[in-house]
């Protein structure tokens, strides 16, 4: 968000809505580039504040055409994924799969778009938040794989730079975001 040249009675604000990793935003919240970001935010920065706004589940998935595609329907052992090959998120690595011990990282995306382009392939494993993952779900593309012990709660939250202190309409945008989404 940008602030307007000339703040009169009726200045404007301009809003450019950024998708980037977790480290980038962060990055840029410290720069000054970015006033306010939305996102898991794994490890804290302390000159940044961080408010809580929601969660998501997220579970394991395959393709169709992967081996474990066809698995019976329920809760299956972890031992099934032994040797599988996974696709992981770089920023979500240590939290994906800090449980398993024998599987191979095949492959590190920077978004959730291209671990779907990777599991779609009948390839890969990889998680994904379940409302992200639903539409594959439901054309038979993707299924998801109920593996005992495996899923997790992402927390999404709203981070401003606490110094310089945020401009009061970056604070109001702050605001309004906490309305909406807390």
């Amino acid at each position: 968000m940008a602030a307007p040249k000339h703040a009169g009675p009726r200045a404007r604000a301009r809003g450019e809505l950024e998708v980037a990793t977790p480290e980038i935003l962060a990055k840029g919240l410290q720069t000054g580039e970015i006033h306010a970001a939305i996102g898991p935010f794994p490890d804290h920065q302390p000159n940044i504040s961080y408010q809580p706004i929601y969660s998501e589940r997220h579970a394991l998935y395959c393709g169709r055409g992967h081996p474990l595609f066809e698995l019976p329907h329920g809760e299956q052992p972890s031992e099934v994924l032994n040797d599988q090959t996974v696709a992981v998120r770089s920023y979500l690595r240590d939290i994906e799969f800090t449980t398993l011990s024998n599987i191979k990282i095949g492959a590190t995306v920077s978004s959730m778009e291209a671990q779907v382009i990777l599991i779609r392939s009948g390839r890969f494993l990889g998680f994904l938040p379940v409302h992200f993952a639903r539409s594959w779900i439901e054309r038979g593309e993707m299924r998801e794989l109920q593996i005992t012990g495996l899923g997790w709660e992402s927390r999404f939250w709203l981070a401003l730079r606490k110094r310089p202190e945020p401009s009061q309409i970056v604070q109001k945008f702050s605001d309004c975001m906490l309305a909406a989404l807390g």
